[in-house]
């Protein structure tokens, strides 16, 4: 009942002004399960803007790869996914989405390395940022989702900090001195991960201060 109108999102994106240079699309839900996703990608692409999407790519067919990178340009930012993969393994992803299977977490690999390979074949096409929302869950595994991004042909990793909405999303914070050195020693070997792979991380800077906060708390 909440997905957006077909007609008037076509007409949304008809009619917006020239001084108009970038369009997201996300929202409540993976905007990649609306039938005529790619179609408003599409759209949007042919009247010039530079796109980004927040998706984790599980719902991409072959038809729809094709059609998204034929749209795609030589530079990160004109067709720009940002998905969450919040582990570089089965075993740390399913621990942070205990909902999904073993199957998603391949399938999105799959469609990632498609993109890839027709990205090297061309010297254009879609690129793709892969977050991870860093949590007691997954805060060992960091150097994994490293050798992930590196594997799939990333165009960069952001490990962004969670961010506590609800009492309930206390449970997936670090509470002990323990959790806080092993995710300290984690984040460094990820740091050292990204430089021997050349692996960008956004907002490295902020990793950083991670690290020197906590060796400062418990050294």
């Amino acid at each position: 009942s909440q997905e957006a109108d077909e007609e008037k999102t076509q007409r949304i994106i008809r009619t917006l002004p020239w001084t108009v240079k970038n369009i997201q699309f996300g929202g409540l839900g993976d905007p990649l399960m609306h039938k005529r996703a790619v179609d408003f990608i599409t759209l949007s692409r042919e009247r010039g803007f530079k796109v980004e999407i927040l998706s984790n790519m599980e719902y991409l067919k072959d038809d729809d790869i094709l059609r998204l990178h034929k749209v795609g340009g030589d530079r990160m930012h004109d067709l720009h996914f940002v998905s969450n993969i919040s582990g570089g393994d089965v075993e740390t992803y399913l621990r942070t989405r205990p909902r999904q299977t073993e199957k998603t977490f391949h399938k999105i690999k799959e469609n990632l390395k498609k993109f890839k390979e027709l990205r090297q074949k061309d010297g254009k096409g879609v690129f793709y940022t892969i977050m991870c929302v860093v949590n007691k869950y997954n805060s060992s595994n960091l150097s994994e989702l490293i050798d992930f991004a590196h594997e799939v042909g990333a165009s960069r990793v952001w490990f962004k900090p969670i961010e506590v909405h609800h009492p309930l999303h206390r449970k997936f914070i670090p509470q002990k001195e323990d959790e806080f050195k092993s995710f300290s020693q984690s984040l460094k070997k990820a740091l050292m991960r990204s430089d021997s792979l050349a692996v960008e991380l956004f907002e490295r800077h902020v990793c950083e201060k991670v690290i020197e906060d906590i060796d400062k708390k418990f050294q």
